[in-house]
């Protein structure tokens, strides 16, 4: 067995994200260190990681790497000298990982936001989508039938957000460039979100 897998099968994920100093929350869920997360967006299962709002998700040593800006290998290393696993022995061990330079930091950084980015466009493509469908549903089926009937909330939703979807869709995410979605992305990610959980809610009381 190599020492990536034996690592992985013996350090618990949840354990080693609080020795890397990330606060576990309630139902496993936590603040995500790899950006500014408002709401707990990153969650562990099954000993894997998954940040629902970046999409970065990983094992425990892609864990490590990523919050200590170090590589694979010297994660690994960290993780067995942590844990006393004695993986890593002779000359190979002797030494601590070496830390990446400053800017090597930053290639990495750029790099995980640049991953970060092309996973979350679809996504965020894929939610408001199911929002306009949603809104255009509820502007037919919650029409008010009769004079003098109350509104329903989804109807007076459908009216007043209808057209504010339909040209954010064509502007970002069919007609817009580059610039548009990674403007819309700072603007807007906490919004798709919470956005796509309560399209997810929704879906599971009707």
């Amino acid at each position: 067995m190599d020492k990536f897998r034996t690592i992985k099968e013996r350090v618990n994920i949840i354990d080693a994200a609080n020795k890397l100093g990330i606060d576990i929350l309630k139902n496993n869920k936590a603040r995500c260190p790899l950006h500014s997360d408002k709401v707990p967006s990153l969650s562990f299962k099954g000993n894997r990681f998954k940040c629902f709002s970046c999409n970065i998700s990983g094992d425990v040593i892609d864990l490590t790497a990523s919050v200590k800006g170090v590589t694979l290998l010297d994660a690994a290393k960290m993780l067995d000298l942590m844990y006393g696993l004695r993986l890593f022995r002779g000359k190979q061990n002797a030494a601590a990982p070496r830390r990446q330079s400053h800017e090597e930091r930053l290639v990495q950084a750029a790099q995980v936001l640049r991953t970060c980015f092309f996973k979350w466009v679809p996504y965020a493509a894929g939610v408001w989508l199911s929002y306009l469908w949603l809104l255009r549903d509820w502007k037919v089926k919650y029409a008010p039938r009769n004079q003098g009937v109350e509104f329903d909330a989804r109807f007076i939703e459908a009216l007043n957000e209808l057209d504010h979807a339909e040209h954010v869709f064509e502007s970002v995410f069919i007609c817009g460039v580059f610039v548009d979605r990674l403007l819309f992305f700072d603007r807007n990610e906490w919004e798709v979100r919470h956005l796509d959980e309560q399209i997810r809610k929704f879906e599971i009381t009707r």
